[in-house]
């Protein structure tokens, strides 16, 4: 019986961490509030987010002139550029 829950536990292991690691399963969700709310597609709202940051909540851009110097950032899942704060 131990080593048949050995066995389960060592099997289970690498989709515990998989399930842990990627954060799609409770954004599905979001997005299926989100585009109720603001009557938008929900497959439309993860296709944007999923070219805009590759689902990465913590995406940071640097937008740059010819120069080199920084002239605005795009933060987060949707990329919002900085442009919108001011």
């Amino acid at each position: 019986m131990r080593v048949l829950l050995l066995g389960l536990f060592f099997m289970m292991k690498p989709l515990l961490y998989l399930s842990l690691l990627s954060p799609c399963f409770s954004w599905a969700f979001c997005f299926d509030e989100a585009g109720r709310f603001y009557n938008v597609d929900p497959q439309l709202l993860k296709s944007l987010v999923t070219v805009e940051s590759s689902l990465k909540p913590n995406a940071y851009n640097e937008n740059k002139n010819k120069v080199g110097e920084v002239v605005s950032r795009d933060f987060g899942l949707m990329q919002i550029n900085s442009h919108w704060f001011d």
